[in-house]
Formats: structure tokens, C-alpha cells, sequence
């Protein structure tokens, strides 16, 4: 038998990724086989489906969890700490879609998030994309409720004065007021918590999308090294202008590439010019490694009166 049971908090360890801060919020229905739950993660707000072994005690793993984590599974732990029934709304979402599939007792593994970092899309700009979209979209679906609960505060503070005529209006008014206000209270802190928690994960994915576009831009800093440009090759016609970089290469310049070398080659497409119609667009040639670009870079000199150029890409 399992000691875990319905309603704890635990750290999961998910394949691949840190420990994570969970809630459990159901067991698994199954014919044998080791215990599992179905959890709510903290941060990342989706339900995963974990065995017994998979959880362990957040006493005992919280140091070594925030010693070995990333920024968003420290922000779960934040989360987990500061607002731990967050997950109420999420699980009467999660629950009202699996109606007539799950019983009152248990829960069956729920559809994985995209949030969820075992569940991530590739494409990160779209994640970014969608995900500032529906930030945007659940702002002004609350901003309307706090409106429609201020219209309801209204008309019920106008029927309280109805009945309370005989007092004085100001009184009745600030009663009434600060009556509502505390009945309604509740709502507008779930309104803000809600608020809150799309802005820590819009955060989280932003600056995601940050550091991989930095990645990109190295990579393709790196590609450029590996290629030249050629300027005033002429190309007779039905000539392919692999072999004519490959001869300028071997006899002109005397280096010695093989084909296998060169990776890459072709010419760019300049829009038309009327006053210029005899310009010869330039031609990208990419070599297998950096070094071999190097070497025939090196020997550009050899072109000089051949009216043909070398550049870097």
C-alpha cells in the first residue's frame, strides 16, 4: 500500500526534467501494477500522471530540488509555497472536461499541457505567440467580471437602500458598500491570483524565447564562417556554376579543394536593372569546415587581376 494519499504535497522527479512541485488529486484506476496518481504541477499548471516511486517527500528533497532546478521549477516551488490552492481552479477545469469518464473518487490521467516542460513545442515563438494571446484574452475576461461584480454590487446596494429608507442615505450607503465588499472579497483575490499567474509564466516563456534566439544567432554566425562569396564569376551558359567555382579554385587560386569540400554552391538573384544589364550576380560557395574556407580565403590575392573577388560571407 502507498502512504501517499489524496490531497498531498510532494516533489516528482519526471524523466528527463528537475524535481518538480506537485499536488496529488487523484489515483489512477488500474488492475495491478505499483500506484499512481494523478498530480497537479505547480508553475507550469497541468496534471501528469506519476507512480509511487516517481514521488518524494518535499522536507527531504527541497534543497537538493532548488540546488539542481532550473528558473521555472524554482518559481513552482514560489508558487507552491506562497499560493498552494492555486490548483482549485485548474482542477475544476480539468475535471468538468472529463465528465463522464472519471469517478467521484479517483482520477484517470489527464491530456498533457503544452506549458508542461515534458510537453514543450519545438516551436518557441508560437508557444511565446499564443501564450501572450491568451494572457491578453483572460485579462479582459476577468477585467469584465470585476465589471459585472461591480454592476451586481451596485443594484444590490440599491435595493438594500430601498429597504432601509428610514436611515440616513450616506450611512446606509457605506454599510451597504462595505458590506458587499467583504462578501465579495474573495472573488477579487481569485480574480488577482489568476492575474498573477499568467504573468509569471508569460515571464518564464519570454525569457526562454530570449536565450534560444541568442542560440540561433551564434549558430548562425558560426555557418557564416564556413563560406565565401565570389564576385564577377561569368558562367557560360549551360555551364554549372559548381565546376566554374571549383576551376577558379584549382587554377586560379592553385588550391587544392575536393568536391566533397565544397558543400554548397550557389548564385545569388539581383532584381533587374535596366541601366546596368550586364551586372553579374555573386555566387555563395560553402565549404565543408571552416578551414578549408580559410585556406582558399588566404589565396584570394591570386585573383587580383582576374576581376573576380573574394569576401568573407
Amino acid at each position: 500500500m502507498s502512504s501517499w494519499k489524496i490531497g498531498d504535497v510532494a516533489v516528482a522527479k519526471f524523466h528527463g526534467y528537475p524535481l518538480w512541485p506537485v499536488k496529488i488529486i487523484g489515483e489512477v484506476k488500474q488492475a495491478s501494477g505499483p500506484t499512481k496518481f494523478t498530480v497537479f504541477c505547480y508553475g507550469s499548471h497541468d496534471f501528469q500522471t506519476v507512480s509511487t516511486q516517481s514521488l518524494h517527500d518535499v522536507k527531504l528533497k527541497r534543497t537538493e530540488a532548488l540546488q539542481k532546478t532550473t528558473n521555472e521549477a524554482k518559481l513552482a516551488f514560489y508558487e507552491m509555497d506562497n499560493d498552494p490552492e492555486i490548483y482549485q481552479p485548474y482542477l475544476e477545469n480539468y475535471r468538468a472536461k472529463r465528465k463522464g469518464t472519471v469517478s467521484n473518487s479517483t482520477e484517470q490521467p489527464g491530456h498533457l499541457s503544452k506549458n508542461h516542460p515534458s510537453n514543450s513545442s519545438p516551436d518557441i515563438g508560437n508557444q511565446s505567440s499564443d501564450l501572450n494571446m491568451r494572457l491578453t484574452q483572460t485579462q479582459q475576461e476577468l477585467e469584465a467580471v470585476k465589471a459585472n461584480l461591480r454592476d451586481e454590487i451596485s443594484r444590490k446596494v440599491s435595493d438594500r437602500i430601498k429597504n432601509q429608507l428610514p436611515h440616513s442615505a450616506e450611512s446606509i450607503i457605506s454599510d451597504v458598500y462595505d458590506s458587499l465588499m467583504v462578501e465579495y472579497s474573495p472573488k477579487f483575490d481569485f480574480i488577482e491570483k489568476q492575474l498573477k499567474s499568467l504573468k509569471k509564466s508569460f515571464m518564464i516563456l519570454e525569457e526562454s524565447v530570449k536565450k534560444i534566439e541568442s542560440r540561433l544567432d551564434d549558430i548562425e554566425q558560426e555557418d557564416r564562417l564556413d563560406s565565401l562569396i565570389f564576385s564577377g564569376v561569368k558562367q557560360a551558359p549551360g555551364a554549372d556554376v559548381k565546376s566554374c567555382i571549383n576551376n577558379i579554385i584549382s587554377d586560379k587560386m592553385g588550391v587544392q579543394v575536393y568536391v566533397s569540400e565544397l558543400t554548397k554552391v550557389y548564385r545569388f538573384t539581383l532584381p533587374a536593372n535596366p541601366t546596368r544589364p550586364d551586372m553579374i550576380a555573386p555566387v555563395l560557395a560553402q565549404f565543408s569546415s571552416k578551414d578549408v574556407a580559410r585556406k582558399v580565403f588566404a589565396a584570394k590575392s591570386k585573383l587580383a587581376k582576374s576581376g573576380i573577388f573574394v569576401s568573407e560571407s
